[in-house]
């Protein structure tokens, strides 16, 4: 989190939002191997120990 002062803007620059003047709110994730072992008991809590 935090605030953009200055600002810049280009319209060539896809995505940019992130650069205009104001406050901003940056999310940030990360995946790893285990994220889609359905079949895994101890990644899957769903499923009987």
């Amino acid at each position: 989190m935090g605030y953009n002062l200055r600002g810049f803007s280009d319209d060539e620059l896809q995505g940019s939002a992130y650069t205009r003047k104001g406050v901003y709110l940056r999310l940030r994730f990360k995946f790893d191997e285990t994220l889609f072992r359905d079949d895994d008991a101890v990644t899957n809590r769903s499923l009987p120990r």
